[in-house]
């Protein structure tokens, strides 16, 4: 059964998103959806806040290994879609999850959330200071729940996870089909002015909000930059005004030119398990892709 990918800056309504993809395909009419599983950091590190899973090198490596070994748990199981909810901003470790889908011989794609930064810095702080304030008046009965309602990040670590956010590349075939969720489109002015911005461009083109993602990533190339600005980038537009993605009822409609599907070749998981893990086969991929 397939698995989703979802990428994007920190902040930027992933969750909230994924919440969204899990309620309407256990409501799809075909039924073809019977069990929809979650995973992101709370799920694969009860023990730790977001902070922590990010807070050193040596932590963010754990996480990763965890939210890898737990997508890889879940998926290809019957009637189940896996929806890893997390940043997934490093390309090779998006390369390692396509590999595990097509072991399974699931489908398997990529959602980019894409929101102006100033937007998502501003949802950090509000979370911030709603994890503080329910910390003051709460026991310390249930370290496991405080921790999981502490899921914020600070400025510092916010500023240089945007920096080293990789951006996904269609050309890639780990990265395709590539869906790009407007966020921006989805804010109403009731939310824009609660945030307070300093400088926000009302519904921004998809395309310059991406640029923007590229602008500020240190991995910032050309070659990635016309692709980015390409309309035949497969896209997801959501809908405006009444439907919002911060209520229950987003519509969502593809507008994509391309939207190709990854099918699993006649081989064994353990050979890709061991493809995914290896430096080798991800700079083969690399070449491959881009002699393509």
């Amino acid at each position: 059964m397939p698995s989703l990918i979802l990428t994007g800056h920190a902040c930027t309504g992933k969750t909230t998103f994924a919440k969204l993809l899990r309620e309407r395909a256990l409501n799809h009419k075909s039924k073809l959806i019977q069990n929809v599983f979650i995973v992101n950091e709370q799920s694969a590190r009860p023990d730790k806040t977001l902070r922590e899973c990010y807070s050193t090198s040596t932590e963010e490596k754990l996480t990763r290994s965890a939210l890898k070994n737990e997508f890889d748990m879940h998926v290809g199981k019957e009637k189940t879609l896996v929806v890893l909810d997390s940043m997934n901003y490093i390309k090779g470790f998006r390369y390692e999850l396509h590999c595990i889908s097509k072991a399974s011989g699931g489908k398997h794609g990529v959602i980019w959330l894409i929101c102006n930064e100033e937007v998502a810095k501003k949802w950090n702080e509000q979370r911030s200071e709603i994890s503080n304030t329910g910390e003051s008046g709460t026991s310390n009965d249930n370290d496991n729940q405080s921790k999981n309602e502490d899921c914020y990040y600070s400025e510092e670590m916010m500023e240089e996870l945007m920096l080293r956010y990789e951006p996904p590349d269609q050309r890639n075939r780990w990265d395709r089909p590539l869906y790009r969720v407007d966020v921006n489109s989805t804010l109403d002015d009731n939310i824009l002015g609660n945030l307070k911005l300093s400088n926000h461009t009302t519904n921004p083109n998809i395309n310059d909000s991406a640029e923007e993602v590229l602008q500020k990533s240190v991995y910032n190339m050309h070659s990635l930059s016309e692709v980015i600005k390409d309309s035949s980038q497969s896209t997801v537009v959501t809908s405006t005004a009444s439907n919002k993605i911060m209520g229950s009822s987003c519509r969502i409609t593809t507008a994509a030119t391309t939207t190709s599907t990854v099918t699993a070749p006649a081989t064994t998981g353990s050979g890709f398990r061991r493809a995914a893990a290896s430096k080798s086969g991800f700079q083969r991929a690399i070449s491959s892709s881009s002699s393509s």
